[in-house]
């Protein structure tokens, strides 16, 4: 029998006629990790047991010569032995599943969250039940996943990270383990958690980037960058309107002609406000623009088509946004399409309601400003959002503008 595994015997108790005393069995001489069990324990007259082997997945292989006792209740003093060979065989166990993570990082702010999917590759012979767990929480972390057990019909598990309010920056390295009970066999796989701060410091930005409150929010909004990962914080109430009362913090640079903006949103603080990418005709806060955005839990498109004109939503899906989550913005002449992807490289087109992609015209002049935004919520409250993997592409200048990093990122109370 191999590791992890379980055989039987079937043992016949013979007896002559006036035989009827009751027989228990057992058995010696069992290898280290290996049980056994009779069933049933005993009989009375002739009869069979079945004898149950089970190795254990760190049993040593090998032949081995076990003693299985037949003895009379009634008499002890009378019993009879038969020597029986078994061999534990090596396991194959270690390649029967291993474990797979949606993202090798997430990241938070103080009093946020952040979330994962855990995911299995099974081989075809693998039938279990495999549990999770997580070691290396920070004090002030708690973890859950859901569901607890993964298995051919519960492929992933959703690992939710909640950091508490004072949990410091930095970043934390995460131990997942995924054991299978039946055959001891366990395996991990590591998850780096990094935290950011709240609070944010406009610094030095990439070459070609600038940063600026576009309206007048109550207090003002910053943009920091370090290690490819831009941090924008704002109060701003966002773009509404006409623009009489637009509020956001921006962080741009020059588009000339068609382009695409891509960025990851790694976290937010707030999740009723706005974070995104936009390509906008200047600064004023009633120019015309095009924006991707995480809005109040939902992927909006949202646009103003002329200088001074009404804002206005030209679609949004919603439900279940898992970050980080990659957004794209096209521009071809006139013309704005975009697309999500939870990898950066399988792209979903932001549809209508009747799964038609979704495009929407805007004139604006071959130069543009495109970049980041993050805004408030409705009642002021302030946000921070990370972002990474940010890049400008100019079709028209055949060059690029990029500040990237392979980084996930997380700080306490964010999401």
């Amino acid at each position: 029998m191999p590791q992890g595994s379980s055989a039987t015997l079937t043992i016949t108790e013979l007896t002559t006629d006036s035989f009827a005393d009751p027989v228990a069995f057992s058995v010696g001489g069992l290898p280290s990790g290996v049980t056994a069990s009779f069933e049933p324990t005993a009989v009375s007259g002739t009869g069979q047991v079945i004898l149950t082997l089970t190795a254990n997945a760190s049993a040593s292989p090998g032949n081995y010569t076990i003693t299985i006792t037949a003895t009379d209740t009634t008499l002890p003093g009378l019993s009879r032995s038969k020597p029986e060979l078994v061999t534990v065989a090596a396991s194959q166990t270690p390649a029967a599943f291993a474990l797979t993570l949606g993202n090798p990082s997430v990241t938070s702010f103080p009093g946020g969250t952040a979330a994962v999917n855990v995911g299995q590759a099974f081989s075809d012979s693998f039938d279990h039940n495999v549990s999770l767990s997580i070691a290396g929480l920070a004090d002030g972390v708690t973890a859950s996943f859901s569901p607890t057990l993964i298995n051919r019909e519960a492929v992933s598990s959703l690992l939710t990270l909640s950091v508490g309010a004072n949990v410091s920056p930095g970043t934390y390295t995460l131990t997942i383990t995924g054991a299978e009970a039946a055959t001891g066999f366990s395996k991990t796989i590591q998850l780096s958690l990094v935290v950011l701060p709240l609070t944010v410091a406009s610094g030095a930005l990439p070459g070609g980037w600038a940063n600026q409150d576009v309206g007048q929010a109550a207090s003002g909004g910053a943009t920091a960058f370090s290690g490819g990962v831009f941090q924008l914080q704002s109060s701003g109430l966002g773009t509404a309107g006409d623009g009489s009362g637009e509020q956001f913090q921006f962080a741009f640079t020059g588009l000339e002609g068609d382009g695409t903006v891509t960025a990851r949103v790694l976290a937010i603080a707030n999740s009723s406000a706005s974070q995104g990418i936009m390509i906008r005709a200047g600064l004023d806060p009633s120019a015309a623009f095009v924006l991707l955005a995480l809005d109040n839990g939902m992927i909006s498109l949202i646009s103003r088509s002329s200088y001074g004109a009404q804002s206005a939503y030209v679609a949004s899906v919603g439900g279940g946004v898992q970050l980080p989550l990659w957004l794209e913005l096209i521009r071809q002449g006139n013309s704005f399409s975009v697309a999500t992807s939870p990898d950066g490289s399988n792209w979903t087109p932001l549809t209508d309601s009747l799964g038609n992609p979704v495009s929407i015209n805007v004139p604006m002049d071959s130069g543009v400003l495109a970049g980041l935004i993050d805004t408030g919520s409705a009642d002021g409250s302030a946000d921070t959002a990370a972002f990474d993997n940010v890049s400008v592409t100019s079709l028209g200048a055949g060059f690029a503008l990029s500040a990237s990093s392979n980084t996930v990122l997380t700080s306490p109370g964010a999401r």
